[in-house]
């Protein structure tokens, strides 16, 4: 089974100023496309009108091998009824800075559940560059729990050649499943609500493995890489999960727990469970059958 991960506009608010920018950075996409079978960017659009960004070449290019596609999210097809009063200047179609960002969100949301009921395939919802985790706001929150893998996910450097990351794929593809897995065992034991503290540490342990190998396939083929966190959203467990990490209740605002540093692997695997309290309700992702990942939203959540 493919999977896919639906990604949007990068927005910023910073001092009461709102930014956007439509177009995908080259490093963003980089990320995604080693980790993904397929990238589809979710525009925002309103009576024929649309918002997308440019196509660079590195998305001409991927289009054109069938692996990244736009597609246009009208905004009277989401549900917005929730939306926060405006803080600052209208600037698209009506919307604030502080309300453009959950639309932009809900789209991706949407798209997602769309193409993971037509394709077959599993969609992940994803976002890049420092975001915060960004879902469309109602007045109902749902506890979540937030699985970091803090600064061990090798991703390819910037101005590393697509072509290059693509024919790693190929060659490597059995690497890339086997963290692929992994990531669903460590999911599984946590929706299971497992005591079993070693078969915890089993799937960790898996994942520092698999780390490992795509390290040093990575190095080995030349391709230049950073280390990055990324932080994958999933439901939160029953209470005997976090028991079985030695914390009856983890605090709601974000004490992490830290399991397992592997010595001896080519990346030191840290990874923290904390538990989050996101609003969106029921316009979250499924998150029993789904991640929704953020690279690099670990100094973006307090």
């Amino acid at each position: 089974m493919k999977r896919g991960v639906v990604i949007g506009s990068r927005i910023n608010l910073e001092n009461g100023l709102f930014s956007i920018n439509g177009n995908v950075d080259t490093e963003d996409l980089a990320k995604w496309l080693l980790y993904w079978d397929h990238i589809t960017y979710a525009g925002v659009g309103l009576n024929g009108h649309s918002f997308s960004g440019t196509p660079t070449q590195d998305i001409l290019f991927l289009e054109s091998e069938g692996l990244f596609k736009t597609e246009i999210i009208d905004i009277q097809s989401l549900d917005l009824q929730s939306l926060p009063p405006p803080e600052l200047e209208a600037h698209f179609w009506g919307l604030s800075g502080n309300q453009f960002h959950i639309v932009s969100s809900a789209a991706r949301i949407k798209l997602s559940k769309q193409l993971s009921e037509t394709t077959g395939n599993i969609w992940s919802v994803g976002q890049a560059g420092g975001e915060k985790l960004l879902l469309p706001g109602t007045h109902e929150q749902k506890e979540l729990i937030d699985v970091q893998l803090v600064n061990c996910l090798p991703v390819p450097a910037k101005l590393t050649p697509f072509e290059d990351i693509l024919d790693f794929k190929a060659k490597y593809q059995g690497e890339l499943i086997r963290l692929r897995r992994a990531l669903d065992a460590l999911r599984e034991k946590i929706l299971s609500s497992s005591d079993e503290r070693r078969a915890t540490d089993a799937a960790i342990h898996e994942i520092s493995s698999s780390l490992t190998d795509i390290y040093s396939a990575l190095d080995g083929s030349g391709i230049k890489t950073i280390s990055e966190s990324i932080a994958l959203y999933t439901k939160n467990p029953d209470l005997v999960f976090w028991a079985s990490l030695g914390e009856q209740a983890a605090d709601s605002q974000g004490i992490p727990i830290e399991l397992g540093r592997y010595t001896g692997a080519a990346l030191a695997t840290v990874i923290k469970f904390l538990k989050r309290n996101v609003p969106g309700g029921q316009n979250l992702p499924n998150s029993n059958s789904d991640f929704t990942y953020a690279f690099e939203a670990i100094q973006q959540l307090k």
